[in-house]
């Protein structure tokens, strides 16, 4: 019987240093994944985040290939049998289950996620200088602002998120109106932008970068939807008084690869071609 007891406890001992050891296998850091921890280490870091923000607004519910359910709502389409999944939007029969307006919801929501992260890290990248930090802010926060503004017109109104989310209580926010995200969110970060962004950025490299431009047109913009024709009509003013910006002689030029970015696009989504040549625009 002491034999058995011993051998049992033994065993015991045995099992329980093997458990130990293989939770501590278990529990290990992959060195090959990025983090957050990992992450915001360096201004390349920040430049790839930057990058990021950019590309979320080629999802193709926000500037892709979806935009054509919003496009057949209105006069720029009919009511032809053919669109057959688009036809629910033509015929304005969707509802708030419909794959275009979860999708668009979504990925608006991935974009604002990406400025809230950028905004929050940049706060303590001791590596970055002042000048160089407000830029990336001014980025970010046109990028939130104008996804807002797309929420507020698209649904009536948002969650607004204008943080990172780091606990579980900001994960249950209520929905606001269309009035509160609009002065919350989309002019505070517009005006942000407004006052920070460039005129125009150097490098072909930099092309399709938000500019100031962009943040008062969609200053503009706001206030038309909102019926102040006063404040509207000051910033569209503003543009063209700028110089910057002109109507191009051939109107056919704002839809062909040669006449992208030319001096009548103020703000204008990127897409690269290099992987179809031979397609045109």
């Amino acid at each position: 019987m002491k034999k058995i007891y011993k051998y049992t406890l033994i065993f015991s001992l045995l099992l329980g240093i093997f458990s130990g050891c293989e939770d501590e296998l278990l529990d290990q850091a992959n060195p090959n994944a990025i983090t957050s921890d990992s992450f915001w280490e360096s201004e390349s870091d920040f430049d790839k985040a930057v990058t990021a923000l950019y590309s979320s607004l080629q999802f193709p519910a926000v500037s892709g290939s979806e935009l054509a359910y919003q496009m057949v709502r209105g006069d720029m389409a009919g009511t032809e049998s053919w669109y057959g999944a688009y036809l629910k939007y033509s015929n304005l029969t969707w509802n708030d289950g419909s794959e275009y307006v979860t999708n668009r919801w979504a990925q608006l929501y991935i974009g604002i996620y990406r400025a809230n992260q950028i905004l929050y890290y940049v706060e303590d990248a001791s590596f970055l200088s002042e000048s160089e930090k407000t830029l990336i802010r001014a980025q970010a926060r046109f990028l939130r602002g104008l996804n807002y503004f797309w929420l507020a017109h698209t649904y009536n109104g948002a969650v607004i998120r204008d943080a990172l989310a780091v606990s579980d209580d900001d994960m249950h926010i209520p929905f606001s109106s269309r009035e509160d995200v609009v002065s919350q969110m989309v002019i505070p970060d517009l005006e942000y932008a407004y006052d920070n962004l460039p005129q125009k950025w150097d490098g072909a490299e930099n092309m399709g970068r938000f500019t100031w431009g962009a943040a008062a047109a969609m200053l503009g913009k706001t206030y038309l939807y909102d019926k102040d024709w006063t404040n509207a009509a000051k910033y569209f003013k503003e543009i063209i008084d700028s110089g910057i910006y002109r109507l191009v002689a051939n109107y056919m030029d704002n839809f062909t690869l040669e006449g992208e970015f030319n001096e009548e696009s103020i703000l204008e989504v990127a897409f690269s071609d290099n992987y179809k040549e031979g397609v045109s625009a």
